[in-house]
């Protein structure tokens, strides 16, 4: 899962950048691990490929594209609303153009 790695390279940014201990560093893996549990994957499939090669409506960069074709397809395939989470302005903009709820980003600027 994708989730997984860019959750796991922002911890090891906050090791480097803000001084995490191994303490810090192992109780936010655990944190995320638990968390993930409760997450729904959805696998890189060529259906995900392929809506994540299409146009959107804001531009946004190749693993932003995956995780966006990836919700829009959980969401057709469950007939359920999806909130979409992203501290990425661009990401959030672009998940909203697309019909998604999205927040956590600075919606303003």
């Amino acid at each position: 899962m994708i989730l997984r790695v860019e959750c796991l390279r922002a911890i090891d940014r906050m090791r480097v950048r803000s001084g995490w201990t191994p303490v810090q560093v192992a109780a936010a893996v655990q944190d995320l691990r638990d968390r993930l549990d409760a997450i729904d994957e959805i696998s890189l499939s060529d259906d995900v490929l392929e809506l994540a090669t299409r146009p959107f409506p804001v531009v946004v960069e190749t693993l932003d594209a995956i995780h966006l074709a990836s919700a829009l397809l959980w969401k057709k395939r469950n007939g359920e609303p999806i909130h979409f989470l992203t501290n990425d302005r661009r990401l959030g903009l672009a998940a909203r153009a697309v019909g998604l709820e999205a927040s956590g980003f600075a919606e303003r600027g």
